[in-house]
């Protein structure tokens, strides 16, 4: 989604009862950082991708003028490991790794960050 009013608008759930239940928070964190990164890079040379290999996965990668950047979003405070980050930068090691969200940038923050200077 490039808006999350358009997965909130007719779901009846408030705010407080969306802050409320993890799974569903952590599906609005991801959508926002993602409709942030898709709407930032219109008109570039940007690229946005989702990453898999086997059981790994990695919620966001930014690519443009021969750099990337690899994005995991986390809005819970479990202390957890970050198993696709981990295994994309070991196939793409020269790529930039950022946590977005609990334990990393403030989202507060990452949603300030240009996604060209992420690259």
């Amino acid at each position: 989604m490039l808006n999350n009013a358009l997965l909130t608008a007719q779901s009846g759930i408030g705010f407080k009862a969306a802050r409320e239940n993890p799974e569903l928070w952590g599906r609005l964190t991801e959508s926002c950082v993602g409709a942030y990164l898709a709407n930032g890079i219109k008109g570039t040379n940007m690229e946005l991708f989702y990453w898999a290999s086997g059981n790994r996965e990695l919620d966001f990668v930014l690519t443009g003028g021969g750099k990337t950047a690899a994005i995991e979003v986390k809005s819970n405070s479990k202390k957890e490991k970050l198993p696709g980050i981990e295994e994309f930068s070991k196939q793409f090691p020269n790529c930039k790794k950022y946590l977005a969200g609990k334990g990393g940038i403030p989202l507060s923050d990452f949603l300030k960050i240009k996604p060209a200077d992420l690259l």
